[in-house]
């Protein structure tokens, strides 16, 4: 292949479910020589490819002329080993400023305002900014809890008023730890369970306890769980 070129312009802001699918469909009916819209036949419409072209173009994985890379072939390979490795490389060549940050506590409007620099307005921004985090999740990259994908803020029912107790009446008191919102991440900061920061950002934004949970937020919440520990804790050898 020719040296790499490649067409700087506005981060992909795809989904990143048709991304995904996108080289799902290479991954079974293999690369083309050269890239287009009509390489996906019926399984993609034309506007998602042109969107899946354009990610891969601003990802480095397609040359100017729309030739694959070495690196789109070798992540369209289910053989290949280690395809997050390759990702991981991928996502700190393409984007350099974003790397420059640190992802580990970086908050979302901090990382919106970054997006906002390649030139994209507001909304186009914050797909932009969707589509980077469930890319880097996937490819193992660590994030701060609050811009993890599918983590979203909740706002705590305010609490009512008790009522005063009758005259004569003992009040007693009862307490209750739920682990949802800003005090019991500050609770629990403070205890002697010296919880790792990012621990303490998932538990953060959990729903209020006694509320409905989805099957599918659980499912992602448990994942996240799962990742978090992978980071933060040595593996056994």
């Amino acid at each position: 292949m020719s040296e790499r070129e490649y067409k700087q312009a506005i981060p992909p802001y795809i989904s990143y479910r048709s991304f995904s699918d996108g080289l799902e469909y290479l991954r079974k009916n293999g690369v083309p020589r050269t890239m287009d819209k009509t390489s996906f036949g019926k399984k993609m419409s034309q506007s998602a490819a042109v969107q899946f072209i354009s990610a891969l173009r601003f990802l480095g994985l397609l040359m100017v002329d729309d030739q694959p890379t070495l690196e789109l072939s070798q992540l369209a390979k289910s053989s290949t080993k280690n395809p997050k490795a390759i990702m991981r490389r991928v996502l700190k060549q393409s984007y350099t400023s974003i790397f420059e940050l640190d992802l580990k506590t970086i908050t979302p409007k901090k990382l919106t305002a970054a997006f906002l620099k390649f030139g994209a307005e507001d909304i186009v921004a914050g797909k932009c900014v969707t589509f980077f985090t469930h890319v880097a999740f996937d490819a193992e990259i660590p994030l701060a809890p609050k811009i993890l994908p599918g983590v979203r803020k909740t706002t705590a029912k305010p609490r009512k008023k008790e009522k005063p107790a009758a005259t004569g009446q003992i009040k007693t008191a009862k307490i209750n730890v739920t682990l949802s919102g800003d005090e019991t991440t500050k609770w629990l900061s403070k205890s002697k369970f010296k919880l790792h920061p990012m621990l303490l950002g998932l538990l953060k934004e959990l729903p209020e306890a006694g509320s409905v949970l989805p099957a599918k937020q659980k499912a992602t919440l448990k994942r996240y769980f799962e990742a978090m520990l992978d980071i933060i804790y040595k593996k056994e050898e």
